[in-house]
């Protein structure tokens, strides 16, 4: 029996299939037609992007703003390099609950498995036109995958979304394109997208038919109805796009529950995306608000929740949630009439976020697991709507302190204003993420007495803390900003991994406390050993401005504080400041020569 079965290989899938790879679980994907079949389905060259950019993303799949043909190689060599266990073109039948599980059935063989993620998505299923003869008809399409296969054709997009018009504007220069809308007006474009469709409409290239749609569909022609009645149009192709239906009907046969959203019908699950059905997920498009970072680190977190259900422990935890004392708290607060519903908190920490959503206090037994992230969830807030207050044994007097100590991620003042009986000090106003390996064997006291000891932020802002690091030292103090609001603090315990060679990332570091060992494994499995990175150096330069992997392996050797610097901030950096410029040019050039020198025999030694 394996311990789970993934039905989908798309971002969720993936993400899903990687995290159980990582976590020692046996699993199988199993997937209808071809792997990321969404992406497969998107026109060629077409960019997709990693937004929202202020959301984290977890796991180690790899995702950036790529063209579609980027990221299809990305992940079919994730699969490759990690040999994931994908099973292309292999639909479900069905799926049945068993005394210990399910039984999967699929259209090749029969499985057994403790645990189901569904990550089928909803592009599988188009919405039709709603016409008898277009059903058999091969001139309609539902998705637009190579625009250079049209040229010189009257073509009609039928849609308004941003999928409509993409396939408009990729087909617009070689073709005669029409787009049928049923409304009188394109909205909630992505503003690239609104403003190119107006400016090939005024040129001509896209003729807008608003208030119209396809009644008929003949081999020569299609008829539309619109305004001014009935007419015929000159047609070779036409694409439907008209976004997909949810599968709501499989779902129900599985007995999932649904609820009403806003007067939308959605699955009723819990925070860890469980659905009524004990043991049966949902994950990515099909879960509600489909955005494929989201998709991602839902994969990645549904993983993590099975792993330590099927384990009998919380991972990345203090210890057993029942054995947390229930007087250690973190205060968390929400303000409701801010916050937008962007599921950006939500996302960063799902448990937490629905408690405080009833301004409740959460206790330890629901935080223990999710430290990472939720003491980061006012980063990721772009609204500044959710908070955590501070960590303490004192919960029954301890009170949020005035927000205005509390702005960003670890942004501080050297005083607070007079605040009531328990407000937190400047220091509580710290915020530091701590990495899983730091947990082991520590209480939630001894994490925020952890905290609180950093000697280096008992007086410093950090515009101050910022400028006693050399590659720092002459930016503005508007520069210094945007590197305290692009950046996170983060905690490794001695021996802990901070970058893995062969993984991807945005981001880079700065060595505030401690010190690094980096390394690098030669092709015949050799482990070459780099050199020592200390306090103010910097490191994984490389694979931020590349997008390369990882070149190398990064492990804290003591207890170390780094600063982690978005990708986008760095960039920004290097535009300003021509010292900062310099010196992280200097360095990549030089890592570059290490790794590849070092890799050699002849200089190795």
């Amino acid at each position: 029996m394996l311990d789970v079965i993934i039905v989908g290989a798309g971002a969720s899938g993936l993400s899903a299939a990687l995290a159980a790879h990582e976590q020692g679980l046996s699993y199988l994907v199993l997937e209808q037609r071809t792997l990321a079949n969404t992406v497969v389905n998107m026109p060629k060259r077409k960019r997709i992007f990693s937004t929202p950019m202020k959301m984290p993303q977890r796991g180690r799949l790899w995702f950036s703003d790529a063209t579609r043909e980027e990221l299809l190689e990305k992940w079919t060599e994730v699969v490759r390099q990690y040999g994931l266990h994908v099973r292309e073109n292999e639909g479900i039948v069905e799926i049945k609950p068993s005394d210990d599980g399910f039984q999967v059935k699929s259209e090749k063989d029969t499985y057994s498995a403790k645990r189901v993620i569904l990550s089928i998505g909803t592009r599988g299923n188009p919405r039709k036109l709603g016409i008898p003869e277009a059903e058999d008809s091969a001139k309609v399409l539902y998705w637009l995958s190579d625009p250079d296969e049209f040229v010189d054709r009257d073509i009609l997009v039928v849609g308004g979304g941003d999928s409509a018009i993409e396939a408009a504007l990729a087909l617009c220069d070689r073709n005669r394109v029409s787009i049928s809308y049923r409304k009188g007006e394109f909205f909630r474009l992505r503003h690239r997208n609104a403003s190119t469709i107006e400016e090939k409409i005024r040129e001509g290239q896209v003729t807008a038919l608003f208030n119209s749609q396809p009644v008929r569909i003949d081999p020569q022609f299609v008829g539309l109805t619109g305004p001014d009645g009935e007419k015929q149009l000159p047609n070779d192709v036409v694409f439907a796009l008209l976004g997909a239906e949810p599968p709501y009907s499989f779902l129900e046969k599985l007995g999932v529950a649904f609820k009403d959203d806003e007067g939308q019908k959605v699955p009723q699950l819990s925070e860890r995306f469980e659905t009524n059905v004990p043991g049966l997920y949902l994950v990515g498009s099909v879960a509600g608000r489909p955005l494929m970072k989201r998709a991602i680190n839902q994969g990645h977190d549904v993983i993590q929740h099975i792993a330590r259900e099927l384990r009998g422990t919380v991972a990345a935890a203090v210890g057993p949630s029942q054995e947390a004392p229930r007087e250690q708290l973190a205060i968390v607060e929400v303000n409701l009439e801010t916050c937008t519903g962007c599921g950006v908190c939500e996302a960063a920490c799902p448990p937490v976020f629905k408690v405080v959503q009833d301004k409740s206090t959460v206790d330890a037994s629901q935080v223990n697991a999710h430290i990472p992230h939720c003491l980061v969830a006012e980063r990721y807030c772009p609204t500044k709507s959710i908070r955590v207050v501070q960590l303490t044994q004192e919960a029954s007097t301890a009170k949020p302190g005035p927000w205005e100590n509390l702005r960003n991620l670890w942004r501080r003042t050297k005083a607070a204003p007079a605040a009531g009986p328990g407000a937190p000090t400047p220091r509580d106003g710290v915020r530091i993420q701590m990495d899983a390996a730091a947990f082991n064997g520590r209480s939630m006291a001894d994490i925020a007495s952890l905290v609180n000891q950093i000697p280096f932020f008992s007086n410093l802002t950090p515009a101050e803390l910022l400028r006693q690091i050399p590659l720092f030292s002459d930016l503005s103090e508007d520069a210094l900003g945007e590197v305290a609001t692009g950046s996170t603090l983060r905690y490794f315990a001695a021996n802990t991994p901070i970058i893995r060679e062969g993984d991807y990332g945005e981001t880079f570091f700065v060595i505030l406390s401690g010190s690094v060992h980096v390394t690098a494994t030669t092709a015949e499995g050799l482990k070459l050993f780099l050199g020592t990175l200390g306090q103010h150096d910097f490191f994984g330069e490389m694979a931020a401005l590349t997008g390369f992997p990882r070149s190398a392996a990064v492990t804290a050797t003591t207890d170390t504080i780094v600063l982690e610097i978005e990708k986008h901030v760095l960039i920004d950096l290097m535009d300003e400041s021509k010292m900062v410029k310099g010196r992280v040019s200097q360095a990549y050039t030089d890592r570059v020569l290490q790794t590849l020198f070092g890799r050699v025999p002849l200089f190795a030694g």
